[in-house]
């Protein structure tokens, strides 16, 4: 591969990491009456996360990860606690040390959150550290200074995908504000995208939930992307699943 064709596959693959980065949707602030108590499950439920994301090569990496949680009420709101039960990772054979890593990682750090007397989660949701993603933006740094640009181009593009590889952890780890009692049960906008390195583009989002059939609390919630960056399309989806501990 010249350095022309490396240095355009550096811009796509930066491209389509940055896209969902730059897409964001506020819960939409429903209201209780007042008085009503908040319902929540007596007993410990799973909440499970499937992350699925197309690969620049058309392979696809899937991570599946479960939690055991528990919701007590505190202080006007709802404590929850959580605790990880499991994680399993599906990655093509070049990034099978990354997703050991990824697959041993404990994800802990969201729980315990609270939730205010509407569901809805209280402070900020910092993203879990993935070494994953650490791992991952190692190994683009490493192809940037292979790219054979001048030394102050491969300086902005490493700088540049540092800043756009956090941005993306932060976006996957974080939870909508109504995301236990979801307010918009449907959901989807396309916007169009001007992207580094001259690139142009769309991000299209797909959003559905399902609430408990006794409850408004969450019982399912998928979001779909589409990404578009010139003629080359890549997708993601998000999947959670909020189920009673059998």
């Amino acid at each position: 591969m010249n350095p022309f064709d490396r240095r355009r596959a550096l811009q796509l693959a930066v491209g389509f990491l940055a896209a969902p980065t730059l897409f964001a949707r506020p819960a939409q602030a429903g209201m209780r009456s007042n008085g009503q108590q908040l319902p929540i499950p007596l007993e410990p439920m799973v909440l499970t996360r499937t992350l699925e994301r197309e690969l620049v090569d058309g392979n696809m990496l899937a991570v599946t990860r479960s939690w055991q949680l528990g919701f007590q009420p505190a202080a006007g709101g709802v404590r929850v606690s959580g605790k990880q039960l499991s994680a399993t990772v599906s990655a093509p054979d070049s990034l099978a040390p990354l997703a050991r890593l990824e697959q041993q990682r404990i994800d802990g750090s969201r729980f315990p959150m609270w939730l205010d007397g509407l569901g809805m989660i209280q402070g900020t949701d910092p993203a879990p550290r993935s070494d994953m993603l650490e791992q991952a933006l190692q190994i683009a740094v490493q192809r940037i200074r292979e790219a054979e640009m001048p030394p102050r181009q491969t300086q902005a593009a490493q700088d540049m995908l540092v800043h756009i590889t956090r941005s993306a952890g932060q976006m996957l780890g974080n939870m909508a504000p109504d995301f236990f009692f979801p307010r918009q049960l449907a959901w989807a906008e396309e916007r169009e995208l001007d992207l580094p390195g001259g690139l142009r583009g769309s991000v299209e989002v797909q959003f559905r939930a399902l609430q408990c059939d006794d409850s408004p609390m969450l019982r399912q919630s998928n979001r779909e992307i589409v990404t578009r960056i010139g003629e080359t399309a890549r997708k993601a989806s998000e999947s959670w699943e909020l189920v009673p501990d059998e």
